[in-house]
């Protein structure tokens, strides 16, 4: 996985951050509209990071939760 295609904001470019922000990590997952509830209710699927005012996911979380055998 390279970069994910967002019509409206670009394409996130995973391999040349340290993290996305909670908005970007719900996309790559694919619970963009839920991704604030989720959140909110602490069901949100890999650990969020609060830095100051801002929600991250680390890439190193996200990568393991997508390559989980489940």
């Amino acid at each position: 996985m390279s970069a994910v295609d967002d019509p409206d904001e670009g394409a996130i470019d995973f391999w040349t951050c340290a993290t996305l922000s909670l908005t970007e990590a719900a996309k790559v997952l694919g619970v963009h509209r839920t991704a604030w509830e989720l959140y909110k209710r602490d069901e949100f699927p890999v650990p969020v990071l609060q830095i100051g005012n801002r929600l991250r996911v680390t890439k190193h979380h996200l990568s393991r939760f997508l390559l989980a055998d489940r």
